[in-house]
């Protein structure tokens, strides 16, 4: 059984990696880069790819049979995963107020689209990162606790 814990933990690992890939050759890191002005896309997937390693090492841990304190620290990577939502709704309050405060309505409709935009791309990438980055810890979770909540 911890075999297979720590087989799904690796097969979530190269998904993400996989999916890194996939965003590099569609141009999604432009993307983020240029639309989210925040940077909180990055931040949180950079948060992300360090909770996904910790995870690993939790889940070693689990698979060696070293589970001193493994609970108590998953519980706090749940807890620090469940704020990527949050994070996203920042980006996307930030998002829209860079739109608002910018947009100089007094112009040419034509000026005023590049800060719309920028606002919108803000607001999409970061609810979009921080929903899709939360899932992903609770799905590396749940495989780590089906674990020590059976052992």
């Amino acid at each position: 059984m911890r075999s297979q814990m720590i087989c799904r933990w690796w097969l979530i690992f190269l998904l993400m990696i996989l999916g890194y890939i996939i965003m590099w050759n569609f141009g999604i890191w432009g993307m983020l880069y240029k639309f989210d002005v925040t940077k909180l896309s990055f931040i949180m997937l950079v948060l992300f790819s360090g909770f996904t390693i910790y995870i690993g090492m939790l889940t070693y841990r689990m698979y060696c049979g070293y589970n001193m304190n493994v609970k108590s620290n998953a519980a706090i990577v749940e807890w620090f995963g469940s704020r990527f939502p949050v994070l996203g709704i920042l980006g996307t309050a930030i998002g829209i107020t860079y739109m608002i405060y910018n947009a100089d309505f007094s112009k040419d409709i034509g000026d005023i689209i590049p800060y719309v935009l920028n606002g919108l791309g803000t607001a999409l990438f970061t609810t979009i990162t921080g929903i899709v980055c939360c899932y992903l810890i609770e799905l590396q979770l749940f495989n780590l606790s089906r674990e020590y909540n059976d052992g």
